[in-house]
Formats: structure tokens, C-alpha cells, sequence
């Protein structure tokens, strides 16, 4: 019985995150003509866990490492911020390249490109895995459009909640790596709607 109840639990755990998109992304066709979409990322305000604001996460963990050694709370603070550039966003424009089926290239810096996909994150959960007990990551972001020349001119918005991130062979015991795949989920699922949504 008590094995059951352990087995449900890791189940509910593991299984209860499922991406959803809020928005039609039919209305898009602006990029029927496109051949390059510029990205930015912002990171501008979201909340982390059970927290409402990132610094408000980021300072309650420096805090709790540095009570184990002063060094360790400075070095994961480096490693969570430079995870941005180093593994959430070229695996999200990795896999959203992937899935748009060569209809355009889409890349950050291409100043050049007509239009710019603002990759919002509003909420990101960074799971856990403890050996026999387990969290997916998941995270919120809105996909909005604008015209590179004229920011102000929003073209559409979309958004995706609890793109769900972990490792397929059980090892991602990084919190980055969690996150990572969820960005990378993100990509895959956004480009897959926007080829299903018959844009181009």
C-alpha cells in the first residue's frame, strides 16, 4: 500500500505538466514573406518557484548556500545568469529553427530581419530531482511580434505556459539542464504551431 501510494506520487509529480498555448497563431501570416525573423529574450520580470519576483529567488538561495560556504552562493548566482546565453537560448533557437521546416531563419542580432519575436519569460519553476523524488521544470513565456524598425508596432502575441523541462534518460539532476530542455520544448512546440497554423 504505502508503495502505491510512493508510486502514485512520483507519478503525479512527474506527469502533471503540459504545455499549453494562449492565442491564435493563424493571424501570423505577416511572416508568410519573411526569410529572417530576429530574437530577443527578455528576462525582465518573472517569477521563480514559490517566489514572485527572480531576486527575490536568487537572494533567498545565495543566502542558504553561503550559510554552507561563503563561496558557493557567488558561483551559482554567475552560473544561473550566464545560463541564458550559454544554454536556454541557443537551445530554444536551435529546436524552433528545427520545426519551422527552413521557412526562415531566425536568429538573435539579425539586425537586418524585418520583424523581432520577443521571447517573454514570465514564470520559470526549476523542478528538482532527488534521486527517488522528482519535479519537472517548467516554464511561462509569451511570444510576441513586432516590427524591428518600429517596436511600438505589435504585430501579434501569443502565450505558452509550463513548457516542461527534464532530461530523457532520468540524469538531470542540474537545474540548468532542467531549464534548458524546457526553453528547448519552447522552441520545438512554437515552431511546430506556427508550421501546423499554416503561416507560411
Amino acid at each position: 500500500m504505502i508503495k502505491t501510494i510512493f508510486l502514485l506520487t512520483i507519478l503525479s509529480i512527474n506527469f502533471a505538466v503540459a504545455q499549453k498555448f494562449d492565442g491564435n497563431a493563424k493571424k501570423f501570416t505577416f511572416l508568410r514573406n519573411a526569410e529572417e525573423l530576429n530574437i530577443e529574450y527578455d528576462y525582465s520580470n518573472f517569477g521563480v518557484g514559490k517566489f514572485q519576483t527572480e531576486q527575490a529567488y536568487v537572494t533567498k538561495k545565495v543566502n542558504d548556500l553561503n550559510k554552507k560556504d561563503p563561496s558557493r552562493g557567488a558561483l551559482w548566482k554567475t552560473k544561473w545568469e550566464g545560463d541564458r546565453d550559454n544554454r536556454f537560448e541557443p537551445n530554444f533557437q536551435e529546436l524552433f529553427n528545427k520545426h519551422l521546416d527552413g521557412n526562415l531563419r531566425a536568429e538573435e542580432g539579425l539586425a537586418t530581419a524585418k520583424y523581432t519575436l520577443i521571447v517573454k519569460t514570465t514564470y520559470v519553476e526549476p523542478g528538482f530531482h532527488a534521486v527517488m523524488v522528482r519535479k519537472n521544470a517548467h516554464i511561462n513565456v509569451g511570444f510576441i511580434f513586432v516590427e524591428s524598425a518600429n517596436r511600438s508596432n505589435v504585430l501579434g502575441k501569443i502565450k505558452m505556459t509550463k513548457a516542461p523541462g527534464r532530461g530523457s534518460m532520468g540524469t538531470d539532476y542540474d537545474t540548468g539542464y532542467r531549464i534548458e530542455e524546457a526553453y528547448a520544448k519552447a522552441g520545438k512546440e512554437f515552431g511546430k504551431l506556427l508550421i501546423k497554423s499554416k503561416v507560411f
